[in-house]
């Protein structure tokens, strides 16, 4: 037999595998029809196809219940479709087209048997189909087959095929919710039975879709023992919406059923900025109402990139700052270090462009305003410049001079900040570390160690301190000459 591009890899990205490219839902192998590897590129005819098949017995069951998921080409083909259909004795029971650059699950499928008995051949396919003869270069997609069950189960009615499936965590946000309703047997389901609820809200009652899931296409429809419903919602859900259904229905017979499941609403929207805050003099914490990407590469779509972002001053006098560096506090929160101090109490704005969330998504062009940090300021403290200029000239001021001494003040204020921290400096559990070298320096170092020593917590004993040595060590004989 010929090899070709269906089964030339078998073992390894074909056939039973460990696949690299999907998450099997029981055990760790798959059955993949294509080629598990993406990348991989051929010639095919229309009608190619590669399948796998099993005779089965059909006595006394109602279902045949499998799981799959299906990789479609990452460009559609100039010509043709991939499409995945489970046939029985060679007659389509269940087909789609696979999705074109996506993954997508089916864990939800099932084919009625229940009218059928004696041995059947049940095959899964994955096949190229065209109306045309010429040959069509494509990239070999995957179909992965992971669990197959007969189910026997006399329990009636089954709620089946669900689209969006129970679970899935990105929903297309204005998608149909579609499922179907199987009555076992020849009964089938009563349609003025069925009733649905999408977040608490009625979206189908007596079998007729309500307001707000009527859109075009929704209604059901019935093939047999099955009952297919489709609800259109006439408006998109939020963004990452929970969405809860049940529904109920009953068979033509009497016999009842209530289901539940629930399913996420993909993440599409836009984050945003959501907050600024003066943590210190020269740092800002800026937070976002979604992650944003930080992983300190250079991207210029990353949040730890300093040109994102842009400070500018909404009330005067205020001293320009500048973003120098940015550090990570959370998934969707920054620390902006600046290259000088913010005026205290004075108004900024921050902005930041350019930045993508960890879906992907453009952070919006946001701009958040925030207040100069404003150091604490002793109990009985009055130091206004303005205020102790003679009253005469306060008198005659027209505006300018309160502007003038309104520049001074901010750098009064800064200044005296300086000074009310100067005890800190003093104080060997406080002072920043290279002050502790000058201190030991002037202690004439007694201490013959290293460039450092450890800190390792709040009151260490000397010998565990972390100590920066501004200066080389000099012993005291070398002092003292």
């Amino acid at each position: 037999m010929a090899t070709t591009l269906f089964q030339r890899d078998l073992g390894r990205t074909q056939g039973r595998i460990e696949p690299a490219g999907f998450a099997p839902v029981e055990g760790t192998y798959v059955f993949a029809l294509g080629s598990d590897a993406p990348g991989v590129f051929g010639r095919f005819l229309p009608g190619d196809f590669a399948e796998v098949a099993q005779t089965i017995d059909l006595t006394g069951m109602s279902f045949v219940r499998f799981a799959a998921a299906l990789r479609g080409p990452s460009a559609a083909p100039a010509r043709g479709t991939w499409r995945f259909a489970v046939l029985l004795d060679g007659v389509e029971q269940y087909g789609e087209a696979l999705p074109i650059g996506a993954l997508r699950t089916r864990f939800d499928r099932v084919i009625d048997v229940s009218g059928r008995s004696g041995s059947a051949e049940l095959s899964f396919r994955l096949e190229l189909t065209d109306s045309g003869t010429e040959p069509i270069e494509s990239e070999l997609p995957a179909a992965y087959l992971d669990r197959v069950l007969g189910d026997v189960s006399p329990a009636r009615p089954v709620l089946a095929d669900r689209v969006p499936e129970p679970g899935d965590l990105a929903a297309p946000r204005g998608g149909p919710i579609t499922f179907d309703l199987i009555g076992v047997g020849h009964d089938g389901i009563d349609p003025s039975s069925v009733r649905v609820l999408v977040n608490g809200a009625i979206a189908m009652a007596t079998g007729i879709a309500q307001p707000g899931f009527d859109g075009p296409g929704a209604g059901f429809t019935v093939n047999g023992d099955t009952l297919s419903v489709t609800l259109v919602p006439t408006a998109d859900f939020l963004s990452r919406a929970a969405v809860a259904v049940h529904v109920e229905a009953a068979t033509r017979s009497g016999q009842q059923g209530s289901f539940d499941y629930s399913f996420t609403i993909e993440d599409y929207a836009r984050p945003h900025l959501a907050g600024a805050q003066a943590l210190a003099a020269k740092k800002v914490q800026v937070s976002f109402d979604d992650d944003v990407r930080q992983q300190s590469d250079g991207d210029p779509t990353d949040a730890l990139t300093p040109g994102n972002y842009a400070i500018a001053a909404v009330s005067a006098p205020t001293i320009p700052v500048e973003v120098v560096s940015v550090e990570a506090v959370s998934s969707s929160s920054v620390l902006l270090h600046l290259d000088a101090e913010l005026s205290a109490g004075a108004v900024y704005q921050v902005s930041a462009t350019g930045l993508t969330s960890l879906s992907g998504h453009e952070v919006a062009p946001d701009s958040a305003t925030f207040t100069g940090f404003s150091p604490v300021v002793p109990a009985g403290r009055r130091f206004d410049l303005y205020r102790l200029l003679p009253q005469m000239n306060r008198d005659e001021d027209t505006g300018d001079l309160r502007k003038l001494t309104a520049a001074l003040q901010d750098v009064t204020d800064l200044l005296l900040a300086d000074v009310d921290r100067f005890p800190d400096i003093l104080d060997p559990d406080l002072a920043p570390q290279p002050f502790l070298g000058r201190m030991l320096d002037d202690l004439g170092n007694p201490f013959p160690l290293g460039a450092s020593l450890k800190l390792i917590a709040s009151k260490p004993s000397l010998a565990e301190r972390d100590v920066r040595i501004t200066r080389p060590l000099q012993s005291l004989a070398a002092r003292n000459t």
